[in-house]
């Protein structure tokens, strides 16, 4: 990507990706500086990109939008994977979340990480970043891969944007419902975050008092140990956050319910997995149901157990192999 990194950027960074190099061992790193209309500020975002050995300047180009608790490192395997079938992969931390820098609290002066003023900015953040991949490759065509809490952000793009350059989008297990019976919200935890100040913070669902939510994701004890010993990934966020992550709910089911939007026509996979505690599948599936043009969706059973992150389960492989039939025909 054509960008300069100031001096202090690339310190700032080669000090960051050391937490965890161990989930971002390939590719190559760098950052772009985004300026939001959302929050009158710059920002710096974190991202990592494979390159094919033979490359070309029309190869197909894929830019991932990870998940609430992940960052840009947990798919380097697949990543790794993509690049030796052709394609160019860019993956980013957005903001407040992995590397990247972390959203102004109110008095513009305390960063935060895990907390966002306006949800606009994630939209805002994601279309700068492919007006940049834009520009690097100009003939390529253009995939967005979104997980888990990625898809509220790439869904709202979508209907934001009828966006040409985009080919085609994969959504993996699409956190646009929370599965309320596995993941209830009390009544003592509506009250005390009722009477919040917007800048507190609270414990992400995802963690329990036995790990730091690993159990979610994965029973394959490598990757359990990983996400637990991960210090990159968010694990709590404060109010605000969660009050822009409901009005980007709103916004998309009021936008989906319109059946000229432009989320409909556009090229969409939507893969999900059987018995995912963490998602209410059913909801996606009506959600599929009222935009269908463009549509398609594959169930998995995420291992034995049903888990959430299948680039963690026994499933990876047949996973990887359909995402890349559903786009190789869209690439020649």
């Amino acid at each position: 990507m054509k960008t300069k990194l100031s001096i202090l950027g690339l310190l700032l960074l080669s000090l960051n990706l050391f937490a965890f190099e161990t989930l971002l061992k390939t590719g190559t790193h760098g950052s772009i500086f985004v300026k939001l209309n959302s929050s009158q500020a710059d920002y710096r975002i974190d991202y990592t990109k494979w390159v094919p050995e033979n490359e070309k300047d029309d190869n197909p180009v894929i830019v991932y939008n990870h998940g609430l608790q992940s960052h840009r490192g947990w798919e380097n395997e697949t990543f790794e994977k993509l690049r030796d079938k052709g394609f160019v992969v860019y993956a980013f931390d957005r903001i407040g979340s992995g590397t990247s820098d972390k959203e102004l609290s109110a008095d513009m002066t305390t960063r935060l990480k895990g907390h966002i003023n306006k949800w606009e900015s994630f939209v805002e953040t994601l279309d700068q970043f492919l007006e940049n991949v834009k520009q690097e490759y100009p003939k390529s065509p253009i995939h967005l891969w979104a997980n888990s809490y990625g898809a509220k952000i790439v869904t709202a793009y979508l209907l934001q944007n009828k966006d040409e350059r985009i080919t085609s989008t994969v959504f993996t297990t699409p956190g646009l419902y929370r599965n309320v019976v596995s993941m209830p919200v009390t009544l003592e935890m509506m009250r005390d975050f009722k009477n919040a100040d917007p800048e507190r913070y609270f414990k992400s669902m995802i963690t329990d008092k036995f790990s730091n939510g690993g159990v979610w994701f994965t029973d394959d004890e490598k990757y359990l140990k990983l996400i637990d010993d991960d210090k990159k990934s968010l694990r709590i966020m404060t109010k605000q956050f969660l009050v822009q992550t409901q009005l980007m709910d709103d916004f998309i089911k009021e936008k989906s319910a319109d059946v000229k939007n432009s989320l409909n026509s556009q090229e969409r996979l939507y893969v999900m997995v059987r018995g995912d505690e963490m998602m209410d599948n059913g909801k996606v599936l009506a959600h599929i149901a009222q935009n269908p043009d463009g549509a398609q969706s594959k169930f998995f059973n995420g291992g034995k157990k049903h888990k959430h992150f299948l680039a963690f389960t026994e499933d990876a492989d047949k996973v990887f192999d359909y995402i890349v039939n559903f786009l190789s025909p869209k690439t020649n």
